[in-house]
C-alpha cells in the first residue's frame, strides 16, 4: 500500500520484508568468516583476467557453498529492491508480486548466460565463455552485498526513501557499466569494433530482459 508522501514516509512494507532482511543476514552470516577471502579472491581472477590457484581449491565444496549462498542473497535483496522501486512508481506490491520480481531476476541471469554460451559457441570463442560467467557471478555477488543495506534503509527509515533509491540505482548502473567494460574486455580485443559492441549490448543485454519481462508477464 503506496504512501502519499514518498519523502516523509517510508515505502510499504510488510513482516515478509523483515523475514527476507533476516534470512539474507542469515545467508550472510552462514559464509561470514570466509567470504571476504573468497570474493577478494574470485575479484582478483576477475580483474587480472587468469586464474590464479584459488584459496578454496582443497576444498571446492566450501567454495561451491559461498558461491550459492552469495547468489542467493543477490536474487533476494535485487528482487526486494526492485520491488521498493515498483511500490514507489505504484506500479505492485506485495508478497507475491515480490515472488515474481525475483524469479525474473532468476530467469533473467538464466537467459543471459545461456545467450552468452550459444553466442559465443557460434562465433568459436567457447573458451572465454567461462572467464565471462565467472565475472558475471562475482559482480552478481557484490551488486547483493552493496544493496543490502540500502534496502534496509529504504524499508525501516522516514526519510532515507529517496536517497536509499537514487544510491541503489546509482549502484545498478555502476554494475552494467563494469559488466559491459568487462565484457568488451572478455570477447573484443580490437575496440575499434564497434559494430560488435553493439551487437553485444543488443544480445547479451536487451534480448535477455525482454524475454524475461515476455515469460513474466505471460505467465501472470
Amino acid at each position: 500500500m503506496p504512501v502519499d508522501d514518498n519523502i516523509t514516509a517510508p515505502l510499504y512494507h510488510s513482516d515478509w520484508m523483515t523475514v527476507v532482511l533476516l534470512l539474507s543476514g542469515f545467508f550472510i552470516w552462514s559464509v561470514w568468516r570466509n567470504a571476504g577471502s573468497f570474493l577478494e579472491q574470485k575479484s582478483f581472477e576477475v580483474l587480472h583476467g587468469h586464474n590464479r590457484k584459488s584459496l578454496f581449491a582443497s576444498n571446492t565444496v566450501s567454495e561451491f557453498r559461498m558461491g550459492i549462498v552469495l547468489s542467493i542473497v543477490h536474487i533476494l535483496i535485487t528482487g526486494l529492491f526492485l520491488h521498493q522501486i515498483a511500490v514507489y512508481f505504484n506500479i505492485g506490491g506485495g508478497f507475491l508480486f515480490y515472488l515474481e520480481l525475483c524469479l525474473l531476476v532468476l530467469l533473467y541471469h538464466t537467459l543471459k548466460i545461456g545467450i552468452v554460451k550459444y553466442w559465443n559457441y557460434l562465433l568459436g570463442a567457447g573458451e572465454k565463455t567461462s572467464e565471462w560467467i565467472k565475472s558475471y557471478q562475482v559482480f552478481n555477488m557484490i551488486l547483493g552485498l552493496l544493496l543490502l543495506p540500502v534496502v534496509v534503509v529504504i524499508t525501516y527509515t522516514y526519510r532515507g526513501t529517496e536517497t536509499g533509491l537514487n544510491i541503489g540505482l546509482f549502484l545498478l548502473v555502476i554494475y552494467l557499466v563494469a559488466l559491459l567494460v568487462r565484457s568488451v574486455n572478455i570477447f573484443f580485443s580490437n575496440l575499434s569494433s564497434f559494430i560488435y559492441v553493439i551487437l553485444y549490448f543488443c544480445v547479451l543485454e536487451i534480448l535477455p530482459l525482454m524475454l524475461a519481462v515476455k515469460v513474466a508477464l505471460n505467465s501472470g
